[in-house]
């Protein structure tokens, strides 16, 4: 069985905020959406790391812009959960890898809030799930990929076997781990055969869809039409 981990966020579906700084924009005119991006930046931790909710940042957000809760909370908590969405064409290349038997592990810095979300919206039922809101660590910290290792060593029964060219020999390749952040794929490096990859380079979905499963023919975890 090949083993196979992958982020979230802009690798297996797209992540979209700037309707949510937009509407931080209007709520607050002083603030600019280079700003909007640094409350979130501040926030995300909290978040992924579980020790607050959406709706408590947004509260403390209100409060300190002095802005009506009750006017403005509801719209943006949806914007915030509405930020991620499905790529329809990668979640073919999600079934079809877990057609094929591959096992996949999601390793993702995802709230609570979030993780609902992409447990509602995503074909995962089947995916080991490493989130940092359940497992209280972050990328790229090593706590966190050393806490996936423990909960998971069968991952690592899964290695590639890369045969030598004269067929005679062959070596342990670690499993592939896809990831839009480079600090995370340095970070992973002991754990796993890194690879950038985001959909964010990319000028459509079908486009990044083709580029992902060209990724995965090149790694042999998916087998070409040919074959």
């Amino acid at each position: 069985m090949n083993y196979l981990a992958l982020d979230i966020g802009n690798v297996i579906c797209d992540v979209d905020l700037n309707p949510f700084f937009s509407y931080m924009n209007q709520f607050d005119s002083k603030l600019s959406t280079e700003e909007a991006f640094i409350v979130c930046e501040e926030m995300q931790p909290r978040l992924d790391l579980a020790l607050s909710s959406i709706d408590s940042e947004l509260e403390r957000i209100c409060l300190h812009h002095n802005r009506s809760r009750d006017k403005h909370h509801k719209e943006l908590k949806q914007l915030w959960l509405n930020s991620i969405k499905p790529v329809p064409q990668i979640n073919e290349i999600l079934n079809e890898l877990i057609l094929d038997g591959v096992k996949i592990a999601l390793l993702s810095n995802i709230g609570m809030d979030h993780a609902t979300v992409v447990r509602n919206i995503l074909p995962i039922d089947n995916c080991l799930q490493h989130f940092s809101c359940e497992v209280g660590a972050r990328k790229p910290s090593k706590l966190y990929f050393q806490s996936f290792e423990l909960d998971y060593p069968q991952f690592w029964n899964g290695y590639i076997r890369s045969y030598s060219e004269d067929m005679t020999s062959y070596y342990p390749q670690k499993p592939l781990y896809i990831d839009d952040r480079r600090e995370n794929l340095f970070a992973a490096e002991n754990y796993f055969h890194t690879q950038y990859f985001s959909i964010k380079d990319y000028t459509d979905y079908d486009l990044a869809a083709s580029k992902l499963k060209e990724l995965l023919l090149h790694n042999h975890y998916l087998s070409s039409p040919a074959e």
